[in-house]
């Protein structure tokens, strides 16, 4: 939410939409990063799903499945939309993202 927060203040518009214009102007890591760290906890990325207070793993709740995955659909959903709107930094982002997942892949 403090992403969009950032993008609207500059560009006038909550949306993905004005990201191409935001990522045109200004540095392309520090917003994507608030993006990335914000849609993996909504994805249950796991080192970023565990840092919330009082997480709870989904496996605690199985009644819940559906809306988990749906959740975690939206996550993916959310960190690809960004990445299609990024324009610079993209090694610098590609090796973030790649160490996330490998840590992510060796937490599960």
């Amino acid at each position: 939410m403090i992403a969009f927060l950032l993008c609207e203040a500059d560009t006038g518009s909550m949306s993905f939409d004005a990201l191409k214009f935001y990522f045109s102007h200004h540095s392309n890591i520090g917003l994507f990063l608030l993006f990335f760290a914000g849609f993996c906890h909504q994805g249950r990325v796991h080192p970023f799903s565990y840092l919330a207070p009082g997480g709870t793993s989904c496996r605690a709740f199985p009644c819940f499945r559906r809306n988990v995955r749906c959740n975690d659909k939206m996550g993916i959903y959310g960190i690809v939309r960004v990445m299609t709107n990024v324009q610079s930094d993209l090694v610098t982002i590609g090796l973030i993202v790649l160490a996330v997942s490998a840590i992510s892949g060796y937490w599960v």
